[in-house]
């Protein structure tokens, strides 16, 4: 994976592709998260590895997926050490979901190149019960991008390798995490 301080997206003959090639790698990432947690849930509702987990799971968004884990490890796990390991991984795992989705769901304009660097805003209609509608504007860096992205891809690591500690300390079986690639097409 690239280096999240390696600002690859800044070659000033092709911005405009390596920016949009940054919320690519963005959303690969995280579906790569989105995978790792199914498979997680498919371990926790079957003994053995099959794709009833991953049915249910498919069928769930992904805060259903991180509640219905956290129900399942709870009654089959009772280590105060691994509930505060899974605690962290899915209390992450939620903010980096609305982290994206802030990315993902918003506007965007890409300006010329000021200086050595890339401009861009980020324009994000809201509205909210009690404080009525705004229309924010904000600048943005692409590198929050790539730096969203590094911080999935090192969360999935963190579960495949929270998954192998159980396995080796417990009577529980939980699959191995099949990892997918991600790495930028850059």
């Amino acid at each position: 994976m690239n280096d999240p301080s390696d600002p690859w997206w800044e070659d000033p003959k092709h911005a405009k592709e390596n920016v949009l090639a940054a919320f690519g790698h963005l959303t690969l990432s995280f579906q790569a998260l989105e995978f790792a947690c199914s498979e997680l849930l498919s371990g926790l509702v079957a003994s053995k590895y099959d794709e009833v987990g991953l049915q249910i799971a498919s069928s769930l968004s992904f805060r259903l997926i991180l509640d219905l884990i956290d129900t399942l490890f709870r009654s089959r796990y009772g280590n105060p050490e691994h509930l505060k390991s899974l605690g962290h991984i899915l209390k992450t795992a939620s903010e980096l979901e609305s982290k994206r989705n802030t990315f993902l769901h918003s506007k965007y304009n890409i300006y010329d190149f000021v200086g050595d660097s890339i401009r861009l805003s980020r324009y994000k209609p809201m509205s909210k019960r009690g404080k009525g509608f705004k229309n924010e504007r904000y600048e943005f860096d692409p590198q929050e991008l790539i730096n969203c992205a590094w911080e999935i891809k090192v969360l999935v690591s963190q579960i495949e390798s929270f998954v192998t500690q159980l396995n080796l300390e417990s009577d529980h079986f939980l699959p191995k995490i099949r990892s997918l690639d991600v790495e930028p097409p850059i």
